[in-house]
């Protein structure tokens, strides 16, 4: 089903947003570890067309194609078009994108607690390299949202945890080579805590 998805993601300091959301309207729709696998061609030519084919797994196995709908700078919201598919076989799948020409080019985990907030999706998210709120919904709801949580607007972020990543990486040299986002073995999620 195709879809235009709007978000707009936080960065958050510490997991003080979660008694927020439990003092809120805000209902908990469960808590899953995700893996996404990243695809594209030998010469990356989906990403440089703003395209993303990826395979998720966590609370569901879903294929997406998503499309970068805006790439200015004094876009508010960060907009994109999705058609995702729902599979049975991950392994098959990637043994099908592989035998047509495309290759893992990026692998990303995280661990996220999803939250129905008055018909919106709010996904708390745990990474590597730390904590952050995606508000999902038409513009005016994601701003309502943030103000009734009381969300500071300076660590707004429009893009991706790929775009993050990037940027993480800059500031960490170590890094910079680095195409997987993962946790190390016998990482004790926080958010699987709380």
């Amino acid at each position: 089903m195709e879809k235009i998805n709007k978000e707009l993601k936080f960065i958050l300091k510490d997991s003080s947003i979660i008694e927020k959301l439990r003092n809120s309207n805000a209902v908990l729709i469960g808590g899953s570890k995700e893996k996404t696998i990243r695809y594209d061609d030998k010469d990356n030519n989906l990403e440089k067309q703003g395209k993303f084919v990826r395979v998720r797994t966590g609370f569901d196995n879903i294929i997406s194609l998503k499309e970068k709908i805006n790439e200015n700078n004094d876009d508010t919201v960060f907009i994109r078009k999705d058609v995702e598919i729902e599979v049975d076989d991950v392994d098959n799948l990637d043994h099908l994108l592989k035998g047509i020409g495309l290759k893992q080019v990026g692998i990303m985990e995280k661990y996220r607690l999803k939250w129905n907030y008055n018909g919106n999706i709010i996904n708390l998210d745990e990474l590597p390299f730390g904590l952050f709120l995606e508000i999902h919904g038409e513009e005016e709801s994601i701003f309502k949202i943030a103000e009734e949580l009381n969300i500071d607007n300076e660590k707004m972020f429009i893009g991706t945890y790929w775009d993050i990543f990037d940027i993480y990486k800059s500031k960490n040299k170590h890094l910079k080579n680095e195409v997987n986002i993962m946790f190390e073995e016998g990482y004790s999620y926080l958010l699987a805590k709380l």
